[in-house]
């Protein structure tokens, strides 16, 4: 009988590791600081349009390629026509359909349906997501400080005879 030949994986080296760590935890960090910006902006928004928001009505011009749950709308601002994206379940609305929307007359493109003005749920959840990330990036700083001590103090009790 023919024993199976044992494939060996081969270790990285260290400086492959913390490349590799220091990649990640910069996409951490950025995936972390985007969302608790886009957090925080929704805040914003939701209170402009809460406090100062004027009411129209908006016609749905797009039901697709404007992310997974979002749609179009194009509703009268000062006589033009202003083209504002929406949250909501593309499928549950059609193209050409009429809704209430809110504007914020600063900003024009900040729209959202009357119906969720002051529902500020999507910004708690990114920015609580933000903050988790953030979070990890010094809980993975520390973690790996612990593990080099670790191996530093191996490496000197294995160099000493030590077995402790």
């Amino acid at each position: 009988m023919r024993r199976a030949r044992m494939v060996r994986r081969r270790r990285l080296s260290r400086r492959t590791n913390t490349v590799i760590g220091i990649i990640l935890l910069a996409g951490i960090l950025i995936y972390g600081a985007v969302s608790l910006g886009l957090g925080v902006s929704g805040f914003v928004n939701e209170h402009e349009l809460a406090t100062g928001g004027v009411s129209a009505v908006g016609r749905v011009s797009a039901t697709s390629g404007y992310g997974k749950n979002t749609i179009q709308v194009t509703y009268p601002v000062d006589g033009r026509q202003v083209q504002g994206t929406i949250g909501v379940d593309p499928s549950s609305v059609y193209q050409g359909e009429l809704l209430d929307v809110v504007y914020d007359p600063g900003s024009p493109s900040v729209v959202s349906l009357a119906s969720d003005v002051g529902d500020t749920s999507s910004a708690w959840a990114e920015t609580i997501t933000g903050a988790i990330f953030l979070l990890l990036v010094p809980l993975s700083f520390l973690l790996a400080l612990i593990g080099r001590r670790r191996r530093r103090r191996r490496a000197i009790n294995a160099a000493l005879g030590d077995r402790a």
